[in-house]
């Protein structure tokens, strides 16, 4: 069954809310605020597609509205409703991101049209959303396909030490005096090597989450999204004599974020790095970090260099360098659009005397709910 686009209707008068309602209530799932703080409670929880919004109310005004709503959430379609003759604010609110503007008193007709080809607009962005998710997932799966012998490898390596480890318990305990020393010893070692089997597991659990858009943001460690996708990737670069290096990243950095795309465009920028250096005489990977404040990079440097004339094309959809099979060139496009999810921004330093990708990101994703400028605009 097709999702109904749901329409939240902003006005300080309840008789016009009534008349809209009575217009969209066969087509729309709707919700109605009175006031622009009404309006911003409702944000978090009904989660409209449109907002239909009065211009001139009190505590506040459509604008104000708008302004928040991008704020939270980039894809929501405004549409004000202004007084006949009121054409600045119009054009200020066409400015500022509204998808349309509809004058009072409105014909009924009208109204319906306006809706209709805001969710019609709607309808375009969720079918190219799903097919970028579908894309998302099949870039996952490729870079865990280019990884799966390498991870096969990763963890049977420590499960032959937890394995040698506990028949040497065994044997050390079946003597007639068992050295209590050993036995920690060959313990701790044990603890070591599942510390370090679950990191590759964190790290693959992190890479085949979900990456839907509708999916919340989640607090988490950096540091951890790091290690995670380090200690997943690291055994390929090895088997390779690639050296892989990571720059230390404090415990208390928390960002809220899908820990799943992060992961996703990690493993990309190293998967293209390897495949970039691998056949190069010193190869090397390092992953950087740089705390801005409120927000943070993440640079992944490789020890090549990118001809200008790839430089000029990289991030374009299905532009690759890869031999035919190997790569879609649709990687680094997914991944700028991930950044783009996040508030950020990644790109290529043309300025660094190596291959160098940088992802900024804010540490906090800003909701119309915990916005300062709230507390004080109404």
């Amino acid at each position: 069954m097709a999702r109904r686009t749901k329409v939240l209707i902003v006005d300080d008068d309840p008789m016009i809310i009534d008349l809209v309602t009575e217009i969209l209530s066969d087509d729309f799932e709707l919700e109605s605020a009175g006031s622009v703080t009404e309006a911003h409670a409702k944000l978090d929880h009904f989660f409209p597609n449109i907002v239909l919004t009065d211009y001139s109310m009190p505590a506040g005004n459509g604008i104000d509205l708008l302004n928040r709503i991008k704020k939270f959430d980039q894809e929501i379609y405004v549409l004000l409703m202004t007084g006949v003759g009121n054409k600045i604010v119009a054009v200020d609110a066409i400015k500022g991101g509204a998808c349309d503007f509809i004058e009072k008193p409105f014909n009924q007709d009208d109204l319906l049209r306006g809706v209709k080809k805001a969710a019609a607009k709607i309808n375009l962005q969720r079918m190219y959303n799903d097919v970028r998710d579908r894309s998302m997932q099949n870039e996952k799966l490729a870079a865990m396909g280019a990884m799966a012998g390498n991870i096969a490898h990763e963890l049977n390596n420590p499960m032959s030490v937890i394995q040698g480890r506990c028949e040497q318990i065994e044997m050390i305990l079946d003597a007639g005096t068992p050295d209590m020393s050993k036995v920690k010893e060959a313990l701790r070692n044990i603890d070591e090597t599942c510390d370090r089997i679950g990191k590759i597991i964190g790290g693959l659990k992190k890479l085949s989450r979900s990456t839907r858009k509708e999916d919340h943001f989640t607090h988490t460690s950096l540091k951890e999204i790091i290690e995670d996708t380090y200690f997943l990737c690291k055994e390929r670069f090895r088997n390779h004599n690639i050296d892989l290096y990571r720059e230390s990243v404090p415990n208390d950095i928390i960002i809220e974020c899908h820990c799943s795309q992060l992961c996703q465009v990690l493993v990309n920028f190293l998967n293209n790095a390897f495949d970039a250096i691998v056949d190069a005489e010193e190869p090397w990977v390092k992953v950087g970090f740089e705390d801005l404040g409120e927000t943070f990079r993440i640079m992944v440097i490789d020890s090549g260099k990118i001809p200008q004339e790839i430089a000029d094309r990289i991030m374009d959809p299905f532009y690759t360098t890869k031999p035919v099979g190997k790569g879609t060139g649709l990687g680094l496009s997914i991944s700028c659009d991930i950044a783009r999810n996040h508030n950020g921004k990644l790109y290529l330093d043309r300025e660094h005397p190596h291959t160098c990708f940088v992802l900024e990101l804010p540490k906090s994703q800003v909701k119309i709910s915990d916005d300062p400028e709230l507390k004080t605009a109404v």
